[in-house]
C-alpha cells in the first residue's frame, strides 16, 4: 500500500520536532561553553592575590615543605588552567564562527 498523506505529515511533524529538540541542545551547550569560558576569565581576579600570597609565603621561609608543595601544586594548576582556558575560547570563538 502506498505511503498516505497522513503518514508523510506525521513524519515531516517528527521531522521538525527532532530539528528544534536538536537546536535546543546545540544552544544549551554554546550557553554552557560561554558559561564555562566566563568563569574561568573570572578566575585570576577571584585568586591572583591569594596565589601571589603563596608565592611571597615561599619567598619568606623558602624551607617550608609544605609551602614549596602547595607553590608545585598550583603551578600545575595554573599550566592545566591555562591551556583550559585557551581551549574553551577556542570553541567558543569556533561556535561563534558557525552560528548562522
Amino acid at each position: 500500500m502506498p505511503t498516505t498523506y497522513a503518514q508523510i505529515k506525521q513524519a515531516l511533524d517528527e521531522i521538525a520536532q527532532r530539528i528544534n529538540t536538536n537546536r535546543g541542545t546545540l544552544d544549551a551547550a554554546a550557553t554552557q561553553i560561554a558559561s564555562a569560558e566566563a568563569q574561568l576569565a573570572g578566575m585570576p581576579a577571584q585568586y591572583g592575590s591569594l596565589l601571589a600570597d603563596l608565592d611571597a609565603a615561599l619567598v619568606a621561609d623558602p624551607d617550608n615543605e609544605a609551602l614549596a608543595t602547595a607553590v608545585a601544586e598550583k603551578e600545575l594548576l595554573v599550566a592545566e588552567f591555562t591551556a583550559l582556558q585557551a581551549e574553551a575560547t577556542a570553541m567558543k570563538d569556533a561556535l561563534a564562527a558557525v552560528e548562522i
